[in-house]
């Protein structure tokens, strides 16, 4: 109906900026006293007491503030326990001693949250004439979009279109605001603005408001034709200053209707959205009238506009007259540098503009020149496209131009698509190393924070009550009230106060996400959020930095946006009492405008979707059966991503409709697929929906006791089945399913039985420090318990002892010569074991130096160690134990690491002393020093590195002296002494290990990535993703194929295997309680918990995951011993 006004091109830009119909910022309502507004608030509320006693009374919610003052003595913190192999710079070296994780500290209040955007990709298009450029926008929808769908369905982004010009050619239905508001509501996606302008811009609009001054001047210069702006503005004297305001049409032309806006409104409410609802609301009247109404109308606009042309000077003119079009690029490309550098601009030459000689013409073809000169200036040069077509004026029968139009948009479009996959997952990782918190609840943070700030933007001054509130000595508040009464917006406000000071603020409004629809989810996201380390003592952790904060809301807002609606659009809605009853009248308002089968046909679609209808969803589908039959169609996965809209809404679907989803929810493919691309939460939603039965309880039961390892990742569901169902196989699903468990469908860690077990016992703080693999048999590891002076052989596919020796003091660290021979560091010794026969072979002359006690193996009858002085290194004697020779690099330097080839060829130490610090190379064969590699400006973190087999290359991670930037990775091809290549990820590295057999490097990072790098391409392999912590640690299989990942961050105590040749995940594991080292087969996987007393092995089995050959079973000499008890301190 008409543009935003102001009295400057300042106030004329923050109106396009507004997102509803409102008056420009210059205009507010004159504020009340406000406290005279609460003694009339108290002198109310008193005398509607007794009324509102009868009422019906909700609690609507439940805020705990928490005055807990932090404690005076810290709570002892958690250690990290995992020894990395990298860490510990060669496998016989000892790790280093466990850092304290340091806790990650709760956010502070929702400003600490940064803003997250969802996995939404929106073409709004911008078009002057829609008429003018249907061809082009028609290929658009047809051609290009299917191919950016998929493109983006792979990348488990969505991907709408937004056209509101299709139908928008009477200029009844605001429709700038219109455009605005839709502009607005989608900012929180990513936004790629294609505009189609040509020589035409539209239709200009009317004002929506006019300063009193330039009315005036129009009324006193155009006396004989100010009538009609008389009959069309009214004067508004609440707004400061008093201003002009532009009526509805329907004020003076009954026969229209503004119902294009009110529509949007209802379905945001019902989370539905669609843009063709004003085709319907033009055909749901009677043409004859409506066509009368229109053209009056457009005459009343014509008239008005000629009076503004012929008095407004031009500068006037650019403040209130503008286009649709207009105020679209000014809210896209003018208001966001990131939406210009996405915006496209699809131009057709040979079009002829406006050939009137008339003002109004003359205005139109000024304005389109600066806006094409504005767009020139604006945009990247590769994203305007200008075509021009054949002379034959019918150019949407030229095959040749309709090829160059799809081309070139498919490119232009694909290019962006793809720079924001790219930019969304680096804020991802951003965002998560940052706050220290998982996605899935920063996004959930995120919303809760966002939703409340708009609502405590609409409330009104109540300080003195929330100071109260605030200070109240009370730990519990409950607020409770009918709806509308207000509960929501003041603890809004609440928690929008407390941010200002140190309280830490947690806001959760219920049922608003998939995350908050449940009591169980919401609270679970909360317990996160309050001890990101998962500690058993929640309450102690969260107040230990001081006061906090909780506050939960059940929202109910339909009175309050009825209001706005009407008071809005001048539509006569009566405001009820409760809740049903107003909504009933709002469906009898809608069926008198569309039509009472328009309405049911609407609500149904709703009703029959569990989070709601898609944008797309409801521009394709008119009947329930038609998105059922769509729905069921469609493929369960594109590629690697689910289809996670199917998987949600289609076992919904089928219990409206057919009263059951049992052949999907007992399905095991369709419950992997349904745990992989949502959680349990949402599985045993359907299963409470279904009709109980003795095999929907006994699924019930499984998914609640294993409810976060399958919410964690669902591809453990097989290897939790076979060991749930070991004791529980009472119902004829279980039966089916256990034989499914035994030879799983994908790959899966199956865990093996105990058949001996500890009855020494463990607290909750020993366990097993370290577990090596045998260097030739791939059935036993061997297990070193520290504190209890132990070290035994497990038989793996037992999961029992085969040998166990004690007495031996304080062993640290251990490294296998062969299967029975092994070199231990007892205290600052070396000591020599035969493993099998439980005997001292010998003891290594000299000590080790107390921080740094590193040793290797150079061949089955020497090792090499760093001295005690850390000056050179020791090449010693494993037979005798005697010094046989020693490396020096020279005078006063000192080493702090050291890393042997595994062939025991190659040395490479680094030097502490040198500033930066370098990289020494030996030749242990020749017993001389190859290389000092030295990076200028640059220090090698050299406990960060790692070796190929035959000493080729070695890989260590380096970091700017001077900056403070992420380290990076440098590779040495040590044949030569020459950088071989740099790869510089952009955040830190904390693991790294390389893969001779698959000629990679693999690297862990602090924002939980794994990175696979070819040695002889140079280039980046895979991006390995699922660890939701830094990965500390990385080991990989004998045969190089399979490397196992971990972190020592108590976020995530998972376990994954990674297929290095195909880049993709092959298994992963959730024990109960924390890993504290781990080891890696061809065939299993053996690791030792927090608190455990035996081991658990677990079998790689199932899918199209080979097994490796299994050679013998025995251990040792039959004569072998089962406890040797060695005789010394």
């Amino acid at each position: 109906m008409g543009s935003n006004c102001s009295s400057g091109q300042t106030h004329k830009d923050r109106d396009s900026i507004s997102t509803r119909s409102e008056e420009s910022p210059s205009y507010q309502i004159a504020q009340k006293d406000t406290k005279k507004e609460e003694k009339k608030e108290n002198s109310k509320n008193n005398s509607k007491t007794s009324a509102q006693s009868k009422a019906t009374v909700n609690s609507g919610v439940v805020l705990g503030v928490s005055k807990v003052d932090p404690a005076p003595q810290p709570a002892p913190q958690e250690r990290s326990c995992l020894p990395s192999v990298t860490d510990s710079i060669s496998a016989g070296s000892p790790g280093p001693k466990g850092k304290e994780v340091e806790p990650i500290k709760p956010l502070t209040s929702p400003d600490s949250i940064p803003s997250i955007k969802e996995k939404k990709i929106v073409i709004y298009i911008c078009a002057a004439d829609s008429q003018d450029c249907k061809v082009e926008k028609s290929l658009l929808h047809s051609e290009v979009y299917p191919t950016l769908r998929d493109k983006c369905r792979r990348a488990s982004f969505e991907l709408h279109i937004v056209d509101l010009h299709w139908s928008l050619q009477d200029q009844t239905a605001e429709p700038g605001e219109l455009c605005l508001q839709e502009l607005s509501r989608q900012s929180e996606n990513y936004v790629i603005p294609v505009v189609f302008l040509n020589n035409h811009l539209g239709t200009p609009l009317l004002p929506k408001t006019l300063e009193s001054a330039d009315f005036q001047m129009v009324t006193s210069q155009e006396s004989q034709r100010s009538d009609v702006l008389l009959k069309w503005y009214k004067l508004d004297t609440l707004a400061q200053p008093a201003c002009y305001r532009l009526l509805p049409p329907s004020t003076h032309v009954p026969g229209l209707k503004v119902l294009c806006l009110v529509l949007v409104q209802i379905f945001k409410v019902l989370n539905f959205t669609h843009y063709t609802w004003w085709d319907i609301c033009l055909q749901s009247g009677d043409n004859v009238v409506r066509d009368k109404a229109l053209g009056e109308w457009r005459k009343e606009v014509d008239t008005i506009l000629s009076v503004m042309l012929a008095v407004f000077a031009q500068e006037l003119r650019d403040i209130y007259l503008t286009t649709v079009v207009e105020q679209e690029v000014q809210n896209t490309v003018l208001m966001s540098r990131e939406l210009a550098k996405r915006c496209v601009w699809l131009c057709r030459g040979g079009s002829k503009g406006p050939e009137g000689t008339s003002v109004g013409d003359l205005e139109l073809k000024r304005r389109l020149e600066a806006l094409q000169k504005t767009l020139k200036n604006e945009l990247i040069d590769n994203h305007i496209i200008h075509l021009m077509p054949a002379s034959n004026p019918d150019y949407s029968q030229q095959p040749e131009y309709l090829s160059q139009v799809t081309t070139n948009l498919s490119k232009q479009l694909q290019s962006i698509v793809d720079s924001i996959i790219e930019d969304h997952e680096t804020k991802e990782a951003q965002n998560t190393m940052k706050c220290g918190l998982p996605m899935y609840l920063l996004k959930e943070i995120s919303f809760h924070n966002k939703m409340g700030e708009r609502i405590a933007q609409s409330s009104v001054n109540r300080q003195v009550l929330l100071e109260n509130m605030y200070n109240s000595p009370s730990s519990l508040l409950v607020f409770y009230g009918p709806e509308g009464c207000g509960k929501t917006t003041l603890l809004s406000r609440l928690a929008y106060n407390s941010t200002q000071s140190e309280t830490k603020v947690y806001f959760r409004l219920v049922g608003r996400t998939k995350k908050s629809s449940t009591l169980i989810q919401l609270l679970q996201s909360l317990l996160e959020e309050l001890s990101p380390q998962r500690s058993a003592r929640i309450h102690v952790n969260a107040t230990k930095q001081g006061k906090i904060l909780v506050i939960i809301d059940a929202i109910d807002q339909a009175v309050a946006w009825q209001t706005t609606w009407c008071n809005e659009y001048s539509i006569d809605l009566e405001i009820k009492s409760d809740l049903d009853s107003q909504l009933e009248t709002i469906l009898q308002q809608l069926e008198i405008i569309f039509g009472k089968e328009q309405v049911e046909k609407i609500f149904a679609l709703i009703c029959c979707a569990k989070w709601g209808v898609q944008d797309s969803e409801g521009q394709l589908w008119n009947e329930v059966s038609e998105i059922k039959a769509r729905k069921m169609d469609q493929p369960d996965s594109y590629e690697e991503t689910y289809n996670t809209r199917k998987l949600e809404e289609l076992p919904y679907l089928l219990i409206k409709t057919e009263k059951s989803a049992l052949k999907l929810t007992i399905n095991h493919e369709w419950l992997l697929k349904k745990l992989c691309a949502t959680d349990a939460q949402q599985v045993l939603d359907d299963i409470y929906m279904e009709t109980k039965t003795v095999d929907t309880d006994w699924l019930k039961t499984f998914i609640e006791v294993n409810y976060e390892a399958l919410c964690y990742d669902g591809r453990q569901l097989y290897s939790l089945l076979h060991t749930y169902l070991k004791d529980h196989t009472t119902t004829s699903l279980a039966s089916t399913w256990s034989k499914i468990a035994e030879n799983p469908p994908i790959p899966s860690l199956i865990k093996a039985e105990v058949t001996e077990k500890d009855t020494s016992g463990l607290n909750q703080t020993d366990s097993f420090d370290i577990l090596r693999r045998l260097p030739n048999s791939q059935n036993f590891v061997v297990s070193v318990r520290t504190k209890e002076c132990e070290i035994s052989v497990w038989d793996i596919a037992k999961c029992r002892r085969v040998r166990t020796l004690k007495g031996m003091p304080q062993p640290t660290a251990l490294q296998m010569v062969d299967d029975f021979k092994c070199i231990v560091l007892c205290n600052r010794e070396l000591r020599s074991y035969d493993l099998d026969k439980g005997v001292l072979l010998c003891k290594l002359k000299g000590v080790m130096n107390q921080k740094m006690p590193y040793f290797g193996l150079h061949d089955s009858s020497h090792l090499v160690a760093l001295s005690r002085n850390r000056m050179y290194v020791n090449l010693m004697n494993l037979e005798t134990g005697d010094l046989v020779t020693t490396f020096k690099a020279g005078e006063d330097r000192f080493l702090n690491s050291l890393l042997v080839s595994g062939d025991g060829k190659t040395l490479v130490c680094g030097d502490e002393t040198q500033k930066p610090f370098p990289l020494l190379v030996w030749n242990l064969a020749s017993r001389k020093l190859l290389y000092d590699l030295r990076i200028p400006q640059h220090e090698f973190l050299s406990h960060l590195s790692a070796i190929t087999h035959h000493g080729n290359y070695v890989c260590c991670v380096a970091k700017e002296v001077v900056e403070n930037t992420p380290n990076y990775l440098v590779v040495y091809d040590l044949q030569s002494g020459t950088l071989f290549k740099k790869w510089k990820p952009g955040v830190d590295c904390v693991s790294v290990e390389i893969s001779s057999k698959e000629g990679c490097l693999v690297t862990g990072h602090v924002d939980a990535m794994i990175l696979t790098s070819d040695l002889v391409t140079r280039n980046c392999r895979s991006r390995l993703k699922g660890h939701t912590s830094p990965v500390d640690f990385l080991r990989l299989s004998p045969n190089g194929s399979i490397c196992l990942s971990m972190s020592s961050h108590l976020k995530d105590r998972s376990v994954r295997l990674w297929d290095l040749n195909k880049g993709t995940m092959l298994a992963v594991y959730t024990p109960e309680e924390q890993v504290t080292s781990c080891e890696l087969t061809d065939n299993w996987v053996v690791m030792s918990t927090k608190g455990n007393p035996n081991l658990i092995t677990l079998e790689i089995r199932g899918g199209d995951f080979v097994s490796g050959e299994i050679g013998e079973s025995k251990y040792g000499t039959e004569e072998g011993f089962k406890l040797s008890v060695l005789e010394e301190s």
